[in-house]
């Protein structure tokens, strides 16, 4: 198993969370919500769609397809009766089908099916662990070309804490393409399967928590891969060129809220304890991570330590 020791610019601080509370579950705008075992409600951001007047379809593998009515705001949503487990995906007027831009998990690969979730299915061992602050950190980077399953990094902790790390840096892990796994992935929300999914990335971050030490977790919003990413058939608004390529539009509400919630969805749902935030440096970037960190003061409890580095590019 190869691995490296990394020279890492810490470009921000830890805060306190200002509310206290353990495990929370959130009411996400972006991707499925169990309403129970057997019910679950779907969103999709399709504002081109909606303006195009096109009939958008959600497809669950078992059901007969459900046409998802207009919200507000460009949104598009319909409940299903299915519950964890359940593949869907959406079919768009001219026959083309997209996976959720915010899976949790895909089947296969970005261009297939994604899968309903239950985030309480896995039972923390260490629910009370309230972080490090930054300057204990001492961050061994894991390898990304090892190609390492979650349970093998984390069968390497207890090594690792007894030689003085506190932290474990992972390169990202958002689900990619077969043919493709490079840094920039289409679907930020769904770790890499491949490399053993949810739960066992769960394990992990549980493991090192129980060892006394913290995981941080790289997540690059300067750009998308073309490969698998639908979002430009339905939701154009979500880039902007910039003379170089389409760039993520941080101007725009509805992405502010799609990245919002993918930091929250890595730091609750996964309990991560530090995110690096690789950003292209730009007005709407720096304006958007500014209301970003009062958004995760506002939203976590107050005991734990978190921590955001900046990462602009």
């Amino acid at each position: 198993m190869a691995w490296r020791i990394g020279a890492v610019a810490l470009l921000s601080v830890w805060w306190r969370r200002p509310k206290a509370g353990g495990m929370q579950m959130m009411a996400w705008q972006f991707g499925p919500q169990l309403s129970d075992n057997s019910l679950t409600r779907f969103r999709l951001w399709a504002p081109d769609a909606i303006e195009q007047g096109w009939a958008v379809r959600l497809e669950v593998l078992g059901l007969g397809p459900t046409l998802m009515r207009e919200s507000s705001h460009g949104w598009l949503e319909v409940e299903a009766p299915c519950g964890a487990g359940s593949r869907y995906w959406f079919r768009l007027d001219n026959g083309m089908s997209v996976p959720d831009p915010a899976s949790r998990a895909q089947a296969v690969d970005v261009q297939g099916a994604s899968i309903v979730c239950d985030a309480s299915s896995y039972a923390w061992c260490n629910p009370d662990w309230l972080g490090r602050p930054l300057a204990e950190a001492v961050i061994h980077e894991t390898d990304n070309d090892s190609h390492c399953s979650f349970m093998e990094v984390a069968s390497h902790l207890p090594a690792l804490a007894a030689r003085g790390f506190t932290a474990v840096s992972l390169n990202p892990h958002a689900q990619d393409s077969v043919a493709c796994k490079c840094f920039y992935a289409p679907l930020p929300f769904a770790p890499e399967r491949s490399y053993g999914g949810l739960n066992q990335l769960r394990a992990l971050v549980d493991r090192a928590h129980g060892l006394g030490m913290m995981v941080l977790v790289t997540l690059a919003y300067d750009q998308f891969v073309s490969e698998g990413n639908q979002l430009g058939h339905y939701a154009s608004p979500f880039f902007q060129y910039n003379g170089s390529g389409n760039a993520i539009n941080f101007q725009h509400p509805a992405v502010r809220q799609y990245f919002t919630e993918n930091v929250l969805y890595w730091l609750i749902d996964f309990q991560i304890d530090g995110l690096y935030l690789v950003v292209a440096d730009s007005a709407a970037a720096e304006c958007w991570i500014s209301e970003l960190a009062a958004t995760v003061r506002a939203t976590l409890p107050e005991e734990r330590r978190v921590h955001l580095l900046d990462c602009r590019v």
